[in-house]
């Protein structure tokens, strides 16, 4: 290892780059080169496996090896020759833990993603200051691969940790017991202020969106909530929490398994989401697929490749693996969620994969001392199922506990206002900011968190709701990008803007995208006002 300060330089958040000695790297021009040391540098220190590594970028040459077994990854070698030679003296960060097995040390390097995990496991609020400072963009900015947007979900989740310090201070009308296992502040709105002021307001403004922290302070909890955490205690079968999109499915379903974890459940959690192309080509793939994540994320020591049989069909291949080594008869319950499960939907294969959760169903009935008594399905889904599947009766939407989530009530804003501080501070500016977003969470919680990180008042934040660049831009643009992508529905759409009525299968459709909310025979109405006024400027 050299002597003298660090030569290697390489930055993750915003648009990749390295440097050596404050040159840019040489011999990294080609994509696979960037990404190899950007997967690297994410998971230093850690072995990786040429198999991983080109299961990443390589993906026809993991398949012919996995055919033809000959472990030889001629692709993965190469780049890490060519990598080796690119860094020059800095080669050493390059270590072989043996055959075929390759790590990346980055120490007394500069790589700021190394030091902003540094940063966040500290318990300082300068060094959160430090933290959030590094990020001065998306990481990997234009990358898209599965292993960013991982990345990218843990440094989010980083950031909202930071902010778990905050329940440590109340609102005075709330200052009371410990939480979290800290102590209570009660105290004054200043104090409240400045336990805010605390955190640079970026990272209040970056924890809004996606999953909300089990522990953050501003988790709303709603009548769904009980229901969801009985249904699991009570070991159901199939759970399923149905809502529109952004109501919070997948943070009710984080909390919902939490409890189950602490409750002595065997607890996993697949995101339909974040399945790749290649996870969706058929029933056969997506079930390979499900059983390699539940074998990593329960530690299972039998591996769904150990047992696999081609003889099998892909049901019963799956219905084996986790009959005989998930489920256990001695052992406690699986409880396994599964987000976004209406991403099947435009799947060819999907009846047969909810065909075989509602056997699983089927078979407590027919052995009720059985192992299937030990298994629950927890799955959120916003889609109407009925546009999709023809029987219900061979679907496992129709039995178990069946719950829906709503959006906010004026009493749930409000106490989610108190919680930010109070930044509507009168009677009237909280029901205009209700009428204005109408309970959406998403929406009421980024614009509490606007008002409060930048001082915005309820004026202010009425006159910039509909405007793209306005504190809601980003996600009104890529709804009117989505919506615009279906042009027969955009159609609908402005027919609902000019006061005709849609059919009933359009209006469930546009209410699991979330633009609308009621029944269809009331035909709405629009699920906030700030859609309505917005779609109306650019679809009319």
């Amino acid at each position: 290892m050299p002597e003298t300060g660090p030569l290697l330089t390489i930055r993750l958040f915003g648009r990749f780059a390295a440097t050596l000695a404050g040159e840019p790297l040489p011999g990294l021009r080609l994509r696979e080169g960037e990404r190899l040391l950007a997967y690297l540098a994410l998971h230093a220190g850690a072995l990786i496996s040429y198999r991983t590594l080109a299961e990443q970028f390589w993906p026809s040459e993991a398949r012919q090896n996995d055919e033809y077994s000959g472990g030889d990854y001629p692709s993965v070698r190469q780049a890490v020759r060519a990598l080796r030679m690119a860094l020059g003296e800095e080669a050493w960060r390059l270590k072989s833990g043996g055959k075929g097995v390759v790590s990346f040390d980055v120490t007394d390097a500069e790589v700021d993603v190394a030091a902003f995990e540094r940063l966040v496991q500290g318990d300082d609020t300068e060094g959160w200051r430090a933290a959030a400072a590094l990020c001065g963009g998306p990481l990997l900015e234009g990358w898209h691969e599965g292993w960013v947007r991982e990345a990218r979900e843990r440094c989010r989740r980083s950031l909202e940790r930071i902010s778990r310090h905050l329940p440590a201070l109340k609102p005075p009308a709330e200052a009371g017991p410990a939480v979290g296992g800290k102590p209570a502040v009660a105290g004054s709105k200043a104090a409240w202020d400045e336990a805010l002021a605390t955190l640079p307001a970026g990272i209040l403004l970056k924890s809004v969106g996606g999953a909300v922290p089990l522990h953050s302070p501003f988790y709303i909890e709603r009548t769904t909530d009980g229901e969801f955490k009985a249904a699991i205690a009570q070991h159901e079968s199939i759970v399923l929490v149905k809502g529109g999109r952004h109501t919070g499915k997948t943070s009710l379903l984080a909390r919902g398994l939490h409890e189950a974890r602490q409750a002595g459940s065997r607890v996993a959690l697949t995101d339909f989401q974040a399945l790749t192309a290649s996870h969706l080509t058929s029933a056969e793939s997506l079930y390979r697929a499900l059983a390699e994540d539940l074998a990593d994320q329960l530690d299972l020591e039998t591996l769904p490749d150990a047992v696999w049989s081609a003889r099998r069909s892909a049901n019963r291949n799956l219905e084996r693996y986790l009959h005989d080594f998930v489920l256990s008869a001695d052992g406690p319950p699986v409880v396994w969620g599964l987000d976004e499960v209406d991403r099947l939907f435009r799947y060819g294969f999907s009846s047969e994969v909810f065909g075989l959760f509602r056997s699983w169903h089927n078979l407590r009935a027919f052995d009720p001392d059985g192992l299937w008594n030990r298994l629950t399905l927890a799955m959120a889904y916003a889609t109407e199922v009925r546009l999709f599947i023809a029987d219900l009766n061979q679907s496992p939407f129709n039995v178990g506990a069946r719950l829906t989530l709503e959006d906010f009530t004026s009493d749930q804003v409000d106490d989610l206002n108190r919680r930010h501080g109070e930044p509507l501070r009168s009677e009237a500016e909280r029901e205009r900011f209700y009428n204005l977003l109408s309970g959406h969470p998403y929406l009421t919680r980024k614009g509490l968190a606007e008002m409060t990180a930048r001082g915005l008042d309820m004026a202010t934040l009425a006159a910039q709701a509909d405007r793209d660049e306005g504190p809601f831009g980003d996600h009104l643009r890529r709804l009117l990008a989505s919506l615009t992508q279906d042009a027969e529905l955009t159609e609908v759409v402005r027919g609902l803007l000019r006061g005709e009525r849609c059919r009933e299968e359009s209006f469930y459709r546009l209410q699991s995208a979330g633009l609308l909310s009621g029944s269809p025979m009331a035909q709405g109405p629009w699920r906030c006002q700030v859609y309505e006024t917005y779609l109306r400027h650019h679809l009319l």
